[in-house]
């Protein structure tokens, strides 16, 4: 093989199989806790990830407890909870570089003794499976102060969506409290939900007060832990449209989402919870059957990828309810379209066949949309490679 060949045919392999991709804090997590000390406290699971406390520029944290920090109810509160754990939700898979962890930090009277020591961190790619441990970690004892950033970096290299903290022991507290100011953990998407999801259009939402926009479809409202949905309140977790001119608004009877992507990717998947309101339970409100169809403008045209069928929420947000439909065969778009063909309550918009009842309203609770991440295996990507590059040397040679 001539040199200058095997030069060019090393760095088209570097260029194939190089890391492209680079870490970057991973937003939107969810926290659950076997514990937590609520009313009349705020010391919950979930403000470790929300950045409540949290100074994103300087990296310091408040020492004021209530609504920044996560305190389990140790023997001071019922039902008593001497071991806790917590879990973090990703929202999908994640190669996890290293989590950043600011400990408890309440700091007047200074009570940061109440902060975690030893903690063992376990990792699974789903509930349905085992947690496995990845690493074992010191956390310092916080400093009580909010002028300095003494978070800290562990290392943890897996990947996973959901992370487990089973700490061991804490730095002496009392009533065997033990807490946490903030977790941050790093790390690039393996099967992650596109980001920056938008809406272009739409047919109606609900007027009259209520607050059931599209909007809320694509912004995480309403998601829980493990991908459960809130069944109440609808308001500000869930889209509605305006059914046959509720409470003023137009009669929507061709109902419509257009989603904006941001740009054009290669579809893979899409994620739907229908319409789950729960209290009182009116899920019948919910997409029975609808239309799929992509495009490269938001006006349009679009081509259909198929017709799927929904099932009725359970009005439940213990549960996950979503489904989620293949459409690699759409190829690359930015704009997705659901065209409504039916609800629950057995109206057809399509054919016209509308039973008025509930004044034919449909919605739906949250959609998210995945990436086709499916690249060639190494040794077909390698011989293709091949196969390319001893043509353009045959060619030169002939030349």
């Amino acid at each position: 093989m001539h040199r200058s060949f095997a030069i060019a045919l090393a760095g088209m392999i570097t260029i194939l199989f190089a890391d492209t991709t680079h870490a970057v804090v991973i937003t939107g997590v969810q926290a659950q806790a076997t514990s937590e000390l609520g009313a009349p406290f705020s010391r919950l699971a979930q403000n470790t990830v929300d950045g409540s406390g949290l100074n994103a520029g300087t990296g310091t944290h408040t020492i004021v407890p209530d609504g920044n920090m996560w305190l389990n109810t140790g023997t001071f509160q019922a039902p008593n909870d001497p071991d806790p754990e917590i879990f973090f939700d990703l929202g999908g898979q994640f190669e996890i570089d290293s989590v950043r962890i600011w400990n408890y930090n309440e700091g007047v009277p200074n009570l940061t003794s109440r902060g975690v020591r030893d903690v063992t961190v376990l990792a699974t790619d789903s509930l349905s499976n085992p947690f496995v441990p990845v690493a074992n970690i010191t956390v310092s004892q916080a400093p009580g102060v909010d002028n300095v950033d003494f978070s800290e970096t562990f290392a943890l290299n897996t990947t996973a969506r959901f992370v487990q903290f089973d700490i061991v022991n804490g730095h002496g507290g009392d009533n065997n409290f033990l807490g946490l100011s903030e977790v941050q953990f790093d790390g690039m998407a393996v099967n992650a939900p596109i980001s920056g999801v938008s809406i272009a259009d739409v047919s109606s939402e609900i007027q009259a007060g209520f607050n059931r926009d599209a909007d809320f479809l694509v912004d995480g409202s309403g998601v829980g832990f493990g991908d459960t949905h809130a069944q109440f309140p609808p308001d500000g977790t869930m889209w509605l449209n305006s059914g046959t001119g509720f409470g003023g608004g137009p009669v929507d009877t061709q109902p419509f989402v257009t989603f904006d992507l941001g740009e054009s990717v290669n579809l893979g998947e899409v994620q739907i919870w229908n319409y789950n309101e729960g209290t009182p339970n009116l899920t019948t409100r919910g997409v029975d059957q609808l239309e799929i169809l992509v495009g490269d403008s938001a006006g349009g045209p679009f081509t259909s990828v198929g017709i799927f069928n929904l099932n009725q929420a359970p009005g439940d947000d213990s549960v996950d309810f979503s489904q989620i439909f293949d459409l690699s065969g759409a190829g690359s778009a930015q704009f997705v379209r659901f065209d409504i063909i039916s609800n629950h309550n057995g109206s057809n918009f399509r054919t016209g066949s509308l039973n008025n009842i509930d004044f034919n309203f449909v919605g739906l609770s949250e959609v998210r949309f995945f990436e086709n991440n499916a690249v060639p295996e190494p040794t077909t990507a390698m011989l293709a490679l091949l196969g390319s590059s001893l043509l353009l040397r045959r060619r030169r040679q002939a030349a």
